[in-house]
C-alpha cells in the first residue's frame, strides 16, 4: 500500500516540476505553445484524478496506522521498562524509530503536492501579469485548480493534506501519548 502511494505522489511531484520549468511558455503570443503547455497541465490532472480514488483512503488509513502504532510504541517504551521482557522491549524504540522516519519521509512527500502546486499557480500568476495575451492565459489558468491529495473514507474528503496538516498530526500523537501515560498506572 505504501509503494503505490509513494509511487503516485512522486509521479504527481514529477508532473509540477516539469510543468514548473516549462511555465516560460506561457509568456509567449502564439496560442498553441500556451494550448500545447496546458494540455499537459491537463494531463498533470489526469495522473491526479486516476490516483485519487486509492489515494484518498490510503493516506486517512496510513495516518491512522501510524497514529495508533507511534502511540502504542511510545507508551510501551516509556512506560513499560521493566514490565516486559528486555528482548521484547528493545525493539519498541527501534520500531518507533523506523515509524517515525517513514511517517516524516511519506507526509512530506503528500505535503509537497499541494505546497509545490501552490508556488507553481502563484508563478502563474507572475506570467499572467507579463503575458501578450493576458485574457486568454487568464482565462485557462482560472479553469485550473491546485492539486492536492485529501485523507478521507468512503468518498469523503476529511482534510486536505497541507503543511497545518503534519503540525496537527505530530501534535495529537504527542497529546495522547502524554494522555496514556498520564492516566493508566502500571505500579504494583
Amino acid at each position: 500500500m505504501a509503494c503505490i502511494s509513494t509511487v503516485t505522489t512522486h509521479l504527481g511531484l514529477n508532473c509540477i516540476s516539469l510543468l514548473n520549468s516549462a511555465c516560460g511558455t506561457l509568456i509567449r503570443k502564439r496560442r498553441t505553445d500556451v494550448d500545447r503547455y496546458f494540455v499537459n497541465v491537463h494531463s498533470c490532472k489526469i495522473c491526479f484524478s486516476i490516483g485519487y480514488d486509492f489515494m484518498t483512503p490510503l493516506v486517512s488509513t496510513m495516518m491512522l496506522i501510524g497514529f495508533m502504532t507511534g502511540v502504542i510504541l511510545s507508551f510501551i517504551s516509556l512506560k513499560m521498562y521493566g514490565i516486559i521482557p528486555t528482548v521484547v522491549y528493545l525493539y519498541c524504540p527501534s520500531l518507533l524509530t523506523v515509524l517515525y522516519v517513514l511517517i516524516s519521509i511519506l507526509l512530506n512527500m503528500v505535503i509537497n503536492v499541494y505546497e509545490d502546486g501552490r508556488v507553481l499557480y502563484v508563478k502563474w500568476l507572475w506570467v499572467l501579469a507579463r503575458s501578450g495575451d493576458k485574457a486568454y492565459v487568464g482565462r485557462k489558468l482560472r479553469a485550473i485548480q491546485i492539486p492536492r491529495i485529501y485523507g478521507g473514507l468512503m468518498g469523503f474528503n476529511l482534510y486536505q493534506c497541507t503543511a497545518q496538516t503534519k503540525t496537527v498530526y505530530y501534535e495529537a500523537i504527542l497529546s495522547y501519548t502524554i494522555t496514556a501515560l498520564m492516566s493508566i498506572n502500571l505500579g504494583n
